[in-house]
């Protein structure tokens, strides 16, 4: 482009920041300076979200305190960052600090908790969500799963299993598997299995995900016999790959 003195504006830096790694950014970044778009909201929101999921918190920074304008994009893509790695009170400063949120910067704040092991501010925060009027999605109830599973909360994980059922989320393998994982770590064994033979396409992670909840309630016997059922369907399953491979390969 460059090489035949087409020259780029704020949107081909802003464009090709979306998808680019934080390397190939620090160069671009220097570009975006040369030709005087660095100042260019949009193109300092995408150069501080590339830092953010880069892991580059301190540039991330620099770049948002810079913005003249916060907007809902640049502002939860640092609190992600910060969610991200572990820096839960700065997220949460942001986070409060916020005149809208949308669902995807609730579901950073309470998996931010979850993930650093503050399950219980995790379940606050999502009951503020809710009287909030924010409608929960899939990545929501991921989070709130895992939290219920950290501190037994069976009561609020059978909520949350209701709310699944009788609001279109649905029991994805993802869902599936998070809910198993709940239900075993609160002691509902019984509640766990029934979830599993709901999952039609199971894969290694849900299986053993049943597998580890015999186990660490003593179920030995049961663990042992479903984890050979899980090697015999994971062997059938890789049986059927490979003819399908074959067969679209000849």
């Amino acid at each position: 482009m460059l090489s035949q003195n087409v020259f780029p504006n704020a949107f081909t830096f802003s464009s090709i920041l979306k998808s680019c790694p934080i390397q190939p950014a620090k160069l671009l970044h220097g570009q975006a300076i040369k030709f005087g778009f660095d100042a260019e909201l949009y193109v300092r929101t995408c150069l501080a979200g590339v830092y953010a999921r880069g892991g580059d918190v301190v540039s991330a920074r620099k770049l948002f305190d810079a913005m003249p304008e916060k907007s809902l994009v640049s502002l939860t893509a640092m609190i992600t960052c910060y969610a991200k790695h572990g820096m839960i009170d700065e997220a949460r400063v942001l986070f409060d600090g916020m005149e809208e949120r949308d669902v995807i910067c609730w579901n950073v704040m309470i998996d931010g908790y979850a993930q650093h092991g503050l399950p219980n501010e995790g379940l606050l925060l999502f009951r503020q969500m809710l009287n909030a009027k924010v409608r929960p999605n899939e990545v929501t109830v991921l989070a709130v799963l895992s939290a219920c599973g950290q501190i037994g909360a069976l009561e609020t994980g059978r909520w949350v299993h209701s709310y699944i059922e009788n609001n279109g989320i649905g029991i994805t393998l993802s869902v599936g598997t998070s809910l198993i994982d709940m239900y075993s770590k609160c002691g509902s064994l019984e509640d766990a299995r029934l979830i599993f033979e709901r999952i039609s396409n199971k894969d290694v992670v849900a299986w053993n995900s049943m597998v580890v909840g015999y186990a660490m309630h003593g179920f030995s016997q049961d663990a042992l016999r479903l984890f050979k059922d899980m090697c015999h369907h994971l062997v059938v399953l890789m049986y059927f790959f490979n003819i399908s491979t074959l067969a679209n390969a000849a």
